[in-house]
């Protein structure tokens, strides 16, 4: 019981803007993580006290360390461990989302209370790799050999991070560079001590947004099971595969809705007091990843390509606080064209017509009309 109070109070802590009927049930999906985690982590060589999986969890090789209550969430993508030779190890209160891939091939070392963002990668193929205590890595971020990356730093969404960073240091881009200096999690945002290096030129190229889907299958059996939530469900929704779909708040879903979840499963939530709405002829590409916490509007013949991400809410909380800020809505006017794996994070606006080439990450307004790339999204010059 005192391990259940505990971790109420350290999310109560992290994140005081939930209900606190979702804080509890977190606290109580602890027993069944525990059992579930009994068999994931079988394999490895040694794992501490509180482990906690959901999901697929994937083990190859024998020399994996996990320190004391370890957690990943493999629920809408594999997370995998992977030591290929060489140790891979893990220290505690370390949190690995979904879509995840930790490989060894030479020594990988993750310090203590790490929190892993979905879709990332951390790669020792050639020479180890080390992250300290206390970093947080964003969505899709990717940590290449030879990295390593200093104690309280955070590493933004959409990064490469090559190379050495010092402790403390807010980390962005493709390759990744300092873009500030926090004082370490939960610290101070401002050091004028140091300098902020200037921002290079982005460098990104314009890609080609993913085409529309032409071929969709009838809705499922059941499928109106989780369609039936949304206030005014439109008719002729189609849906392939079998997405994870949790519509607890407001939700209006308009005529000709199609979503693809397959061959990657997407999900699509909405949060108790969030709301939703989707226009007509919306399509969505299988690998979206759709998180609504405070609001998401999305307007008519908006194209999504795979592996979007919307997530209208922060996973890091940066500053004295030390708390995480409130969601801000994202609204996406008619006609825009999202390409593959591209990310909004909230508070954004993306005005209608506009394009945004694949893998890029949407952190400011882009204007209807404009065709954005790169990590963060800059204008390419072509409308």
């Amino acid at each position: 019981m005192s391990e259940l109070l505990d971790r109420l109070r350290r999310s109560r802590a992290r994140e005081g803007s939930l209900p606190i009927a979702e804080l509890l049930a977190r606290v109580f999906a602890v027993p069944l993580g525990l059992w579930h985690a009994h068999g994931a982590l079988r394999g490895c060589e040694q794992v501490g006290r509180w482990p906690r999986t959901r999901g697929e969890v994937h083990l190859e090789g024998a020399q994996i360390r996990l320190g004391d209550e370890f957690s990943a969430d493999g629920r809408f993508a594999p997370v995998t461990l992977i030591s290929a030779g060489a140790p891979l190890e893990i220290g505690s209160r370390v949190f690995i989302n979904f879509g995840n891939t930790l490989r060894a091939a030479a020594p990988l070392r993750l310090g203590s209370r790490i929190d892993i963002g979905p879709h990332g990668s951390i790669d020792a193929s050639d020479a180890p790799i080390e992250i300290g205590d206390d970093v947080w890595l964003g969505a899709r971020v990717h940590v290449r050999s030879g990295a390593r990356i200093g104690a309280g730093s955070v590493v933004a969404a959409g990064s490469v991070v090559e190379g050495a960073f010092p402790a403390g240091a807010l980390i962005g881009g493709r390759p990744a560079h300092v873009l500030r200096f926090t004082g370490g999690r939960g610290k101070s945002l401002s050091d004028a001590s140091r300098p902020v290096p200037p921002a290079p030129r982005s460098g990104a190229h314009e890609q080609s947004p993913a085409a529309a889907l032409h071929t969709q299958a009838p809705l499922p059996a059941g499928a109106d099971r989780w369609h039936a939530r949304a206030a005014a469900p439109g008719a002729d929704a189609r849906v392939l595969g079998a997405p994870f779909v949790g519509l607890h708040g407001c939700a209006s879903i308009g005529a000709r809705f199609s979503l693809r979840s397959a061959p990657a499963l997407s999900h699509l939530v909405v949060a108790p007091g969030a709301r939703l709405r989707i226009g007509d002829d919306v399509v969505i590409g299988d690998g979206a990843a759709i998180s609504v916490r405070s609001g998401l509007e999305i307007g008519d013949r908006v194209r999504f390509g795979q592996g979007v991400m919307l997530l209208d809410f922060a996973f890091h909380a940066i500053g004295a606080e030390g708390r995480l800020p409130p969601p801000k809505p994202i609204s996406i006017g008619a006609d825009a064209q999202l390409g593959d794996r591209v990310i909004v994070l909230g508070g954004v606006s993306i005005g209608a017509g506009a394009r945004v080439c694949d893998d890029a990450v949407v952190t400011h307004d882009v204007p209807a009309g404009a065709s954005v790339a790169g990590a963060p999204a800059r204008e390419t010059g072509g409308r």
